[in-house]
């Protein structure tokens, strides 16, 4: 970490570098070959011949500012060298029929870039300040048998707004999608406000979590594999603007001790002696 102050200004830069290598074990399950029928023509199975792999994550950050303005800007870039992914086949039966055996195998590669920028602002010190964010993701899937591209963009902000005892806050972000083997996973959407007043050590408020959103809490997948075409959609109606009330206390208890600091200096009777 590198860290550097113009002279003459508030300006401050900080550089980040970051390099991590992170193994990876299959669990006992996904090394079961038992076949688990969940359809007529599906069934799941695992691998006994799954291997251990490494994931080689590179992560460059870059941060500068004063006190009235931030910025943050960061990239990544990880890859994993014969990951466990997905491996979909159609298996023949005696009779002549097919069914979809959804398994995992080591495939070849698996990579992610990524990029975000993050702003803070403070319009107002002290007072209102304002938050936005966006960035990507690119993902690159290479299987034994199949090759995906993926990329993803989001964005988001929150804004805070403190005045005496009350405080504001209101926050909202797109969903976060990703790829890994042959599915893509839709993350939900995020938003909220929320308002809360303290007094001395008791803090009380309310907040809306997804508020203007009338269809509700919604997140999904979708399987790109060319031997199937899947995709599935989850929406809780109930979670669309729900009122969420809060109250704290903050107390303490036991002994209080206090110190103080005695100072002593000699007498004059002390100074004429000597």
């Amino acid at each position: 970490e590198i860290a550097q102050c113009l002279v003459g200004s508030e300006m401050c830069i900080r550089d980040r570098y970051n390099f991590t290598c992170s193994p990876s074990v299959p669990s006992l399950s996904a090394l079961s070959d038992i076949r688990q029928q969940t359809t007529d023509l599906e069934v799941n199975r695992g691998n006994r011949n799954l291997k251990p792999y490494r994931s080689y994550i590179n992560r460059l950050q870059l941060s500068w500012g004063n006190k009235r303005i931030s910025f943050q800007l960061s990239g990544g870039h990880r890859i994993s060298k014969n990951p466990i992914m997905e491996q979909i086949e159609c298996v023949s039966q005696p009779d002549g029929s097919y069914i979809i055996e959804y398994g995992i195998d080591n495939q070849k590669r698996f990579t992610q870039w990524n990029g975000r920028l993050y702003t803070n602002i403070n319009v107002i010190p002290d007072l209102l300040s304002i938050s936005l964010y966006g960035g990507f993701n690119s993902f690159e899937s290479k299987g034994n048998s199949y090759l995906h591209h993926y990329t993803a963009w989001y964005v988001g902000g929150d804004a805070s707004l403190n005045y005496k005892n009350f405080s504001l806050y209101g926050s909202i972000g797109n969903r976060y999608n990703s790829l890994y083997g042959e599915s893509i996973d839709y993350g939900e959407k995020n938003s909220v406000i929320q308002c809360s007043y303290k007094w001395k050590n008791m803090s009380a408020g309310i907040g809306v979590l997804y508020p203007f959103t009338p269809a509700g809490w919604s997140a999904g997948w979708k399987l790109m594999s060319e031997r199937v075409q899947k995709k599935s959609w989850t929406y809780i109606k109930n979670n669309a603007n729900m009122v969420v009330l809060t109250f704290s206390w903050n107390f303490n208890s036991g002994l209080k001790h206090k110190t103080c600091l005695l100072y002593t200096s000699p007498s004059p009777r002390d100074t004429e002696r000597s």
